[in-house]
């Protein structure tokens, strides 16, 4: 995995899911982690505290990323990048057993959703020095759902 030691990371949506995954990939591979949540701040807190687990530095910030005053565009200057995930369906919110969820498994490319830990890994190498000059980019990790 990419390194990411030394630099720092607002992780949007961290308190649980996805989110979560790609908070403590972030703690395992060198970065502090502000945990984000919208409302759930006792599991931003927990999320928080497995960070620290894992030697790095973390906070819980509560705020509504629907409102612009409360959200990291201002920063572009200051080299800090913006980039999305695109996922359609993840694994944690998948069921297999379920027949209307399983009838979606032929429009994947891959034939399976992804994994949680496969969507961290992706956040990490956009946010390393692998993808520097990478700003203002929207990456499909959805095992070509979007794309078939």
């Amino acid at each position: 995995m990419a390194s990411l030691s030394g630099r720092a990371a607002l992780v949007t949506g961290s308190s649980r899911g996805i989110g979560r995954a790609i908070a403590l990939a972030f703690a395992a591979a060198g970065a502090d982690v502000a945990v984000h949540c919208h409302t759930a701040k006792a599991e931003a807190e927990e999320v928080a505290a497995a960070v620290r687990r894992l030697g790095r530095r973390a906070v819980s910030v509560q705020a509504d990323v629907r409102r612009d005053e409360e959200v990291a565009a201002e920063f572009g200057p200051a080299g800090v990048r913006i980039n999305a995930l695109l996922v359609t369906w993840a694994e944690n919110a998948f069921d297999p057993a379920d027949p209307d969820q399983a009838a979606f498994l032929p429009s994947f490319a891959l034939r399976r959703v992804v994994a949680v830990d496969e969507i961290a890994k992706a956040a990490v190498f956009l946010c390393s020095e692998a993808a520097a000059g990478v700003t203002g980019a929207a990456l499909p990790v959805d095992a070509d759902f979007l794309c078939g």
